[in-house]
């Protein structure tokens, strides 16, 4: 056997070669990319070489479709995450907040009743217990509007 008939590779081999079927391996041949040395022969070298050309090629130049393809590829991420519950959506995420807001500050209203039946020491609490209601309503306002619109929250209400 020659040097050279050492160095061809049939169809089959150097499609799996390079893990592209033999179909795509003869349209590149067809584009120009890889040169064949006879029919169904391919010399080794020169096809792995044409076909990193190739491919480098691909990598240079993004195809007109490129954005519309990472935009669709970007929303099916974004749905499988929702699925996940990985990520919710902003209506979920304020409805959210809005119900923990509300279930703490009835709670905190609630619990003079709870703690005493004495209407001096009620009343005492009560006004603590406002007080108290209303810095949560704040709070948890000044997060609704932090996570509208994704910026930090001011911690200046906290501090009072």
């Amino acid at each position: 056997m020659s040097k050279s008939a050492a160095n061809l590779i049939d169809t089959r081999t150097a499609a799996a070669l390079l893990e592209i079927t033999p179909r795509w391996l003869q349209k590149l041949a067809r584009d120009g990319w890889i040169k064949p040395a006879g029919r169904g022969q391919w010399p080794l070298a020169t096809t792995i070489q044409g076909y990193i050309v190739f491919l480098q090629s691909r990598i240079q130049e993004r195809p007109a479709g490129a954005a519309l393809h990472d935009a669709r590829a970007k929303e099916i991420e974004q749905r499988l995450a929702r699925q996940d519950r990985s990520l919710v959506t902003m209506d979920e995420a304020l409805a959210s907040i809005s119900e923990i807001t509300n279930d703490m500050v009835s709670s905190v209203e609630g619990l003079p009743r709870k703690i005493t039946k004495d209407p001096r020491e009620r009343e005492r609490i009560t006004a603590i217990c406002s007080a108290e209601a209303a810095r949560l309503k704040m709070s948890f306002a000044a997060s609704k509007a932090a996570l509208k619109t994704g910026m930090a929250i001011d911690d200046s209400t906290d501090e009072e």
